[in-house]
This record gives structure tokens, C-alpha cells and sequence, in this order.
């Protein structure tokens, strides 16, 4: 038989939330890098504590000193979520509308027919490499590739567009990706912040974009 125990007059949710918060606040490893990121502390320790409860065994379902000095230091890395671009959430939506199922290589072959093998190899590394720095990287890469997806469409929906016909016009095509994209994030700049959002990983973004169908050379080419 299984005994659920009542307890009343004790804190609410919400109370029991702020005095952890504030005793966040007050630990002695609190420091300025953890200023206004208190409860993305909170979150990393109730998420470690929630995924200890499935151990069988009572003292591996606690959270140990060791681990909260870990989680401290992660959260150093980390942002405020108010201060994170929230059009990360879009990306999701977009991949629901995705259906150019097209890699990075197809896109290409589809304009240019004298690329090398080796260079297509290149830019598929730098596709993956965007891959992984989006899995290690919080939600404000998210945003970023969003951004960044939002610049080159622009582009590409302009009317000025020409799909590129050999290895040159499509170095050039992508110089005008990066640069449009890199002015719109500094733009932005002023009111989000980006963990990341320098010119190689914004050149990975794009590369990414392709490979995951998200743009193509030749969609917009006859329009």
C-alpha cells in the first residue's frame, strides 16, 4: 500500500523558488559571472536533480556539492534567457515546411558542373562542423542560424539574384550571404545577445542552411 503524506503550512512552489533563488544569490561561489543568470542556475540544478531520481539508490539521487560547483560553471558560459534573440523557437516551424530534401552536394551539382569533389568535401566539412557547434552551443546559436536564414532568403528574394554558374560566382554569392547577414546581427546586436556570432561561424551557418534544405541555389533563380 502506497502512503502519500500531506504537509500544510509549508512554503508554496513559488516561495520555495525564491529562497532557493536567494540562495543562489548568496552562495559563497557566486560571482559576477553569475549576476542576473540565477535562475538559469536554478533550471541546470532542478533539471541534475530530476535526473538523478531515477538511481535506485538514495544517496545517488542527491545533488552533491561537486555537482553544483559544475553547474556554476557552466551557467558562467550561459545567458539570461531574456537577454536571448526568441526567435530561436522558429526554427523548429521551419523545419516542418522543409521539402527540398537536397544535400549540400545535389544543391551545388544543380548550377555548377565543373566544381572539384575536393571542394564540395570542403564545404560539407564546414556544413558539419556548424552541425556541431549547434548541438555544444545554448539557444542563442538557434537564433542566430535563424537570423542568418532570414538574411540570405532576403537576398535571394530580392530580384537581384543570379544563380551562380562556376566556383567564382559562387565564392561571390556567399561573400554577399556573409556580409548581409553579419550587418543584420550587429544590428541586432544592440538588443540580443549571441554567445556566437562571428564571420566563420556565420559562413558555417549558411553552409548548414544548404545542406539542411533550407536554401537552395536554384530556387529563387528564375524568379
Amino acid at each position: 500500500m502506497r502512503i502519500i503524506l500531506w504537509h500544510f503550512g509549508q512554503e508554496n512552489e513559488d516561495e520555495l523558488k525564491q529562497a532557493v533563488l536567494k540562495d543562489i544569490e548568496n552562495s559563497p561561489i557566486h560571482n559576477n559571472a553569475h549576476i542576473g543568470k540565477e535562475n538559469i542556475i536554478f533550471c541546470l540544478l532542478m533539471d541534475k536533480l530530476s535526473e538523478r531520481q531515477n538511481s535506485k539508490n538514495l544517496v545517488d539521487k542527491l545533488v552533491h556539492s561537486s555537482d553544483v560547483k559544475l553547474i556554476f560553471k557552466e551557467a558562467e558560459s550561459q545567458i539570461p534567457d531574456e537577454s536571448i534573440d526568441p526567435t530561436w523557437r522558429y526554427i523548429a516551424e521551419l523545419e516542418k515546411e522543409v521539402t527540398d530534401k537536397r544535400n549540400l552536394k545535389e544543391k551545388v551539382l544543380s548550377v555548377i558542373d565543373d566544381i572539384s569533389e575536393r571542394r564540395i568535401k570542403q564545404l560539407a566539412r564546414k556544413a558539419s562542423s556548424s552541425k556541431y557547434e549547434e548541438c555544444e552551443a545554448d539557444k542563442s546559436f538557434l537564433s542566430l542560424k535563424y537570423r542568418v536564414f532570414e538574411a540570405c532568403e532576403e537576398y535571394f528574394s530580392g530580384g537581384c539574384y543570379v544563380a551562380p554558374r562556376s566556383g567564382g560566382d559562387m565564392d561571390a554569392v556567399l561573400k554577399t550571404l556573409v556580409s548581409r547577414a553579419v550587418e543584420d546581427i550587429s544590428k541586432l546586436k544592440s538588443d540580443y545577445k549571441y554567445t556566437i556570432s562571428n564571420d566563420k561561424t556565420i559562413e558555417g551557418i549558411i553552409w548548414n542552411l544548404f545542406d539542411e534544405c533550407f536554401l537552395a541555389f536554384d530556387e529563387y533563380s528564375d524568379e
